[in-house]
């Protein structure tokens, strides 16, 4: 049985945190440098990363950040069964 709206909502979101942070380090960008980058507020780089942020990006800002990061979109929302085995999230 699949998980709830809510659980696979909240799994997806919580990877997409991750894979942000995973990527701008890959590419040696602080969050300051990443949000000059996106031309958009210092602090927002660090509310989309923090775990347990109740931010919720727009589409703008899924895309935005990949493309800047240089990765595709699907590249932050892919989960990685790893990403979710660290984070203590039960993968179905």
């Amino acid at each position: 049985m699949r998980e709830s709206f809510a659980d696979y909502y909240q799994i997806h979101l919580y990877v997409f945190r991750q894979n942000v942070t995973r990527y701008r380090k890959i590419r040696n960008l602080t969050q300051q440098k990443l949000a000059e980058k996106l031309n958009i507020s210092v602090g927002y780089p660090a509310s989309i990363e923090a775990p347990n942020s109740n931010a919720v990006p727009s589409f703008d800002m899924i895309c935005l950040p990949a493309y800047h990061l240089e990765v595709e979109v699907y590249d932050l929302l892919f989960v990685d069964k790893d990403i979710l085995r660290d984070g203590n999230i039960a993968f179905r």
